[in-house]
């Protein structure tokens, strides 16, 4: 086991863990857990060497989201979300916040999915007008993680010039003119501080662009995206982690005093256990060959990106819906844990891409079809 992973989960055991049914019980934002994350140096995953960071890669940052999410969703998710915002702070920001992120001193997200556009985040109708070196945001964004908690967010507008394509800008969270909505009260993620923001006259410097304008959606669909349908996948693989572990867990302790057996002694929740486990091994698989084929370039790559949520995200509908039914009376307890997991599985669906878009985005990939029509 490497360090990264032995500090992750001192972390977890330490932090994370004991905090968990907390933050979803009272809907609260993770901080302490981020905070330990930062100062172990984990916020700093991906940041490069050279500006102090741990310099690793997408197996990395995947495996340290699929091992959160088995102990909180929300932290799992505030994490999953910072990682895909460094990718592009990481290739086009600033030095010095660059530099805050491998320090674990700063936490970044992603501000993409808009009101009018909903989940089709590559449409933005947010714009961006230059006014001398500076240029002014106006948008309502639909749902942000860590809205007013993260540091800075990477902001999706439409370009200065031109009507086709996006532009990508670091905004940093204290601007004037950002008003994050209503504090989250979900079914599930609950201290992921999903919120709206809404920008008015919004003021950055030129400079805080990431990228050219309108070249800000092809960074989102070949740099952000296969980070976070990767991570997002790794959410759902912790969570059927967990939500296995809590079933067995259950299966082999409950009794039938009658009978002297336990429930696992049952060959009817031994199938049900089985099937959950080859449900889920069958989708982590899928998930590490999209991460291979991303690392080797291999033709089927952005397939295989694409059927990482999709696959991993129903996957663990499934098998927290079974570990829901063996768990019977038992498993709609809170201190079971399994109610928990059934809940923050949820989110995957609706997440953009959602489910259903990307069902529809793998259709045209295999039919030879354009992506986006």
């Amino acid at each position: 086991m490497t360090a990264h992973l032995d500090a992750l989960d001192e972390v977890i055991a330490e932090v994370v863990g004991p905090n968990a049914a907390a933050v979803d019980a009272d809907g609260t934002f993770p901080r302490a857990g981020i905070s330990a994350l930062g100062r172990r140096h984990l916020l700093g995953l991906l940041s490069s060497t050279d500006v102090g960071g741990l310099g690793l890669g997408l197996a990395d940052a995947a495996e340290v989201v699929r091992r959160l999410a088995a102990s909180c969703g929300s932290t799992a998710m505030v994490v999953c979300m910072h990682y895909s915002a460094v990718a592009v702070i990481e290739a086009h920001g600033p030095e010095e916040v660059r530099r805050a992120i491998a320090r674990g001193e700063h936490l970044s997200t992603l501000a993409f999915s808009e009101t009018g556009s909903r989940s089709h985040f590559w449409a933005p109708l947010g714009t961006a007008r230059a006014e001398g070196d500076d240029v002014v945001l106006d948008a309502t964004k639909s749902w942000v993680t860590s809205a007013g908690e993260a540091d800075s967010y990477v902001w999706t507008s439409q370009p200065l010039s031109g009507d086709a394509g996006a532009s990508l800008w670091l905004v940093p969270a204290g601007a004037s003119g950002l008003k994050v909505a209503a504090p989250f009260d979900g079914l599930g993620l609950r201290g992921n501080s999903s919120s709206p923001v809404h920008a008015v006259d919004v003021r950055v410097p030129a400079a805080a662009a990431l990228g050219g304008d309108g070249g800000g959606l092809d960074i989102a669909l070949g740099v952000v995206l296969p980070v976070f349908q990767i991570l997002n996948a790794s959410c759902s693989l912790g969570l059927m982690d967990a939500a296995i572990a809590a079933t067995i867990g259950h299966v082999t302790t409950a009794r039938f005093e009658h009978l002297d057996q336990t429930l696992a002694d049952q060959p009817v929740v031994r199938q049900h256990v089985a099937a959950m486990k080859d449900r889920a091994d069958a989708a982590s698989t899928l998930v590490d060959d999209a991460v291979a084929a991303l690392s080797t370039g291999r033709p089927d790559a952005p397939l295989r990106m694409l059927q990482s949520k999709a696959v991993a995200g129903e996957a663990a509908l499934d098998v927290v819906d079974v570990a829901m039914r063996v768990g019977g009376g038992a498993a709609f307890r809170k201190d079971i844990g399994i109610e928990r997991h059934f809940r923050d599985a949820r989110a995957s669906v609706a997440m953009a891409p959602t489910l259903d878009a990307l069902q529809d985005f793998i259709g045209r990939a295999v039919c030879g079809l354009d992506l986006f029509g």
